[in-house]
């Protein structure tokens, strides 16, 4: 019996996705998502030679850059990953995700998960339906599917579980904050 150890978390997280003949097709979404040098500015800033006013209105640029090339991204997915939804829990084995398209258990899936817009922060991954979440009514926005995932990139495996972790701290931290503890009179 195997056991499932992947961290999960409950998130509200829109999603796009294209349908797949087979697992084997290549991802299309590689190619919006390639995000070199992310840490570039920082080493701008660490590391440049001229004056830090020239330093920070070139990156103040670059950032204004990234928001307006973040949307023409985001349109270009659109474009590609005609069909939309929501992840309702997330973890790096699978998901479950809620759309207005009807699916079936096999159906392939390449599906890209938008953890923010702007600047673009997206990962893509090859998703097979494992079937209908019945834990879960359908409603306005859809069928909630458990989803598994079988192929992505070193690069946005990095990225799915730091979102994960990220994700996890913040809902400990909020979990927290709203308990309130007992008193002991």
């Amino acid at each position: 019996m195997k056991h499932d150890t992947s961290l999960s978390v409950t998130t509200s997280l829109r999603g796009l996705f294209r349908m797949q003949e087979e697992d084997s097709e290549p991802q299309f979404c590689a190619r919006f998502l390639k995000t070199e040098n992310h840490n570039l500015r920082e080493a701008l800033l660490t590391q440049g030679k001229q004056p830090e006013i020239l330093l920070r209105f070139l990156i103040e640029m670059d950032k204004k850059l990234d928001a307006i090339l973040g949307r023409m991204q985001e349109d270009d997915l659109e474009s590609t990953f005609p069909h939309e939804g929501h992840l309702l829990s997330l973890s790096t084995a699978g998901a479950v995700f809620v759309c207005r398209e009807p699916l079936a258990p096999g159906d392939i899936m390449e599906l890209v998960l938008m953890f923010r817009e702007y600047p673009l922060l997206a990962v893509s991954v090859t998703a097979h339906v494992e079937g209908v979440n019945r834990d879960i009514p359908a409603t306005r926005q859809g069928t909630a599917y458990k989803l598994r995932f079988a192929t992505m990139n070193t690069d946005d495996r990095e990225t799915l579980i730091q979102y994960l972790f990220q994700e996890e701290r913040r809902q400990i931290r909020a979990q927290k904050f709203f308990e309130t503890p007992a008193r002991s009179d």
